[in-house]
């Protein structure tokens, strides 16, 4: 375990997690987490270029300076469906970015409670689309979320089966919530040694962002669906995260459901290490794994992919 990673779990436990303890409300929260960002998180490396995303699709592209962009990362930032924006997912976006030499699409979504579902899973349609109608090709595509943005990417990956919309050429979760009903033993078992995490608030989040009736539902918990048909997926988790079963418990429902997938645990790492990518070995060491999956997706796609398959 690197130093870097000893003094970020020390500052998650004793700043974030212990004010997630003060019940506070989802405003405050999105303010905190915005200091915190403007505090603590350098600005993005030299040669990325961030161009911001306007119109009925808004958000942040993010690519390699001079780079083209052969492949698209279309991600979802997490936050518990409450808080986040692109703004606060620079840092996993530009570390993808220069790694995969490829082009990441970070989409502002409506956040719960003011927008419950399914405002988020219909904004997530909508930049699919956007992506699709910007001539980008789905076999060029990934879909990608971590948290709370990871069950947007598999919600949006049933949903785009079920209405017989092309899909992408992979999927990729990073500490993935899929199950509503919060059911996962890792829950209650990691809730001391999650370093940023606390069960109350996770159940917060959720009651803000879902009806409590049908949460057991494939169309509320993404782990209770029928997998079959969706691309090959990525899902990297810390074995000490509340998540941690969640993550576990879906790539066993997509190998049942006999679709291609990589479950890569890191030890001792805070959930979404990634975005912490600029000062922290371990996140680039996962973001390093991503890009060998992608590179490996892309090699597989129809054609061939200059960029990503360096």
């Amino acid at each position: 375990m690197s130093l870097q990673n000893v003094l970020l779990r020390q500052y998650l436990t004793h700043r974030i997690k212990r004010r997630l303890k003060d019940d506070l409300s989802f405003e405050v929260m999105r303010r905190e987490l915005d200091e915190a960002i403007a505090t603590y998180m350098p600005p993005p490396p030299d040669g990325i270029e961030i161009e911001a995303i306007e119109g009925s699709v808004a958000g942040e592209r993010v690519r390699a300076r001079g780079g083209a962009a052969d492949l698209t990362v279309l991600y979802f930032h997490g936050g518990g469906f409450v808080m986040g924006s692109p703004a606060s997912h620079r840092g996993v976006a530009s570390a993808l970015a220069r790694e995969v030499g490829c082009e990441v699409l970070v989409p502002r979504y409506r956040l719960a409670p003011e927008h419950p579902y399914p405002a988020a899973l219909d904004d997530a349609q909508r930049a699919y689309d956007w992506a699709l109608a910007q001539g980008i090709d789905p076999c060029r595509l990934v879909i990608a979320g971590d948290q709370a943005g990871a069950w947007l990417a598999f919600a949006l990956l049933l949903r785009l089966r079920a209405t017989g919309a092309p899909m992408p050429a992979a999927g990729v979760a990073l500490s993935p919530l899929v199950d509503l009903t919060l059911s996962a033993p890792s829950i209650a078992d990691n809730a001391r040694c999650d370093p940023a995490g606390t069960a109350e608030a996770l159940r917060r989040c959720v009651d803000a962002f879902a009806p409590p009736r049908g949460r057991g539902s494939a169309a509320l918990s993404p782990l209770f669906a029928d997998l079959k048909g969706l691309p090959p997926c990525l899902i990297q988790v810390s074995t000490i995260e509340l998540l941690r079963d969640d993550a576990r418990r879906m790539t066993s429902a997509l190998e049942r459901a006999d679709v291609p997938v990589t479950l890569s645990e890191w030890s001792k790492v805070s959930s979404m290490w990634h975005i912490f990518a600029a000062g922290l070995p371990e996140a680039r060491d996962a973001i390093r794994a991503i890009g060998t999956f992608l590179r490996d997706t892309a090699r597989h796609a129809p054609g061939k992919i200059p960029n990503a398959a360096r």
